[in-house]
């Protein structure tokens, strides 16, 4: 979905039917180019 919240989940939490690990990837592009990318594990629960 793309959404960067600062914090505050505790207050209002989603709910989800897919706990577990997963990823999120981030791309930096420049003039159309990949210059950089991360890939962190996030726990779902």
């Amino acid at each position: 979905r793309g959404e960067i919240t600062l914090g505050g989940t505790a207050q209002s939490p989603e709910k989800t039917i897919y706990p577990g690990s997963h990823y999120v990837e981030c791309y930096a592009v420049e003039n159309n180019v990949c210059t950089a990318k991360d890939r962190i594990i996030v726990k779902i629960i």
